[in-house]
């Protein structure tokens, strides 16, 4: 686990207030300095929600197809049902909402 800071000062006292022993800075690309212990991971990917079926993102376009006038709910609970990540669920609708053009300009 890593917890960010706006500057490295910050993160240096941030570290001795969380009493890391072995404090490892990292300049993060938004300007940010996150610290963690040295050798640590800066995200946890086991914690990840993983889609439990083959092809979710073909399984939500197929329920966008089939229920074109349904409520973004609606898709995101019947994919979620069939066993696809609530992520991967929300980001495929909007993706296919631009796809199909009901996204403003």
């Amino acid at each position: 686990m890593s917890i960010t800071y706006a500057n490295k000062k910050g993160a240096v006292a941030g570290a001795k207030r969380k009493r890391i022993k072995n404090p490892e800075f990292v300049e993060l690309a938004n300007g940010r300095v996150a610290v963690r212990e040295k050798g640590a991971a800066l995200h946890d990917a086991s914690q990840r929600i993983k889609s439990a079926i083959k092809s979710p993102v073909k399984l939500v376009w197929d329920l966008c197809f089939d229920h074109p006038k349904a409520k973004r709910r609606d898709i995101v609970n019947m994919a979620i049902e069939k066993g696809v990540s609530p992520n991967t669920a929300k980001s495929q609708y909007q993706y296919w909402r631009k796809a199909s053009g009901m996204v403003r300009a």
